[in-house]
């Protein structure tokens, strides 16, 4: 039996956040892209790019001849595009690691869904806790690594090692839904590595109210005891007077 408090309840939550920040993140990057990147041979390599898929799905091309061009054209689109990534990763930067650290770990998703990132085991966060978590689910380490293939590496080299380690990150990604669906505590692999979790912000209202009704009762008690031990002070002083009194005071 599931316990009330673990993260599988706010699954749905969590990818209807994570959505929400993506698109934003997205229309922020592409807002900064158009004001500063000219990118019109990125947009022209992307349509060549469409049109190609369009022709083989109309199959007017054979599998064949799609993936010979698929990975000449994709190595293009990928390099035309890294002023882009680059805009992107600055902003899933600040956005997902920086903005988040300050505002306690919610983001504008997960302030509209009620959640947010604590530590697991209610340990302090980090700027170093929300980077690792972004890096690994944030298309933040997607964007770099492809930023770094393509800047380093020649076109057959580039075709031949990226697609491999775009699967990988897939399939990691993959994996991490595949934790927060069946793991107990919801938890991802993104948020194993990173030592966090995901909670209702009511659920953390609702500790914190529980923690300062401990304190209060522990408060209580130790004001009790004090009551106690003075009385018993008293009752001790008083019993010495009377016994005084008995002896005319002499011992």
């Amino acid at each position: 039996m599931r316990n009330e408090s673990n993260e599988k309840p706010y699954f749905l939550k969590r990818v209807v956040a994570y959505l929400i920040d993506l698109i934003l993140v997205m229309l922020l990057s592409t807002s900064i892209t158009m004001v500063f990147i000219n990118t019109d041979n990125y947009r022209n390599r992307t349509e060549e790019l469409m049109n190609l898929t369009k022709s083989y799905s109309e199959g007017k091309i054979t599998k064949e001849e799609y993936s010979a061009q698929f990975d000449e054209m994709n190595y293009f689109v990928t390099k035309e595009g890294v002023g882009t990534s680059i805009v992107t990763c600055s902003v899933s930067l600040v956005y997902y690691v920086i903005l988040c650290y300050f505002c306690h770990g919610i983001t504008l998703g997960k302030y509209i869904m009620k959640i947010r990132i604590v530590g697991n085991n209610d340990k302090k966060l980090t700027i170093g806790h929300f980077l690792i978590r972004a890096l690994l689910v944030n298309l933040i380490l997607s964007n770099l690594i492809s930023i770094i293939f393509v800047s380093t590496m020649n076109q057959s080299t580039f075709v031949s090692i990226y697609p491999k380690v775009s699967n990988v990150l897939t399939i990691f990604l993959l994996a991490t839904l595949l934790c927060m669906t069946y793991r107990n505590d919801g938890r991802g692999l993104h948020d194993i590595l990173a030592s966090t979790k995901v909670i209702s912000t009511k659920e953390k209202k609702i500790k914190e109210e529980v923690k300062e009704e401990i304190k209060e009762e522990v408060k209580d008690e130790v004001v009790e005891a004090k009551v106690i031990e003075e009385k018993k002070l008293s009752n001790k002083k008083s019993t010495n007077k009377k016994s005084t009194k008995k002896t005319g005071g002499k011992k």
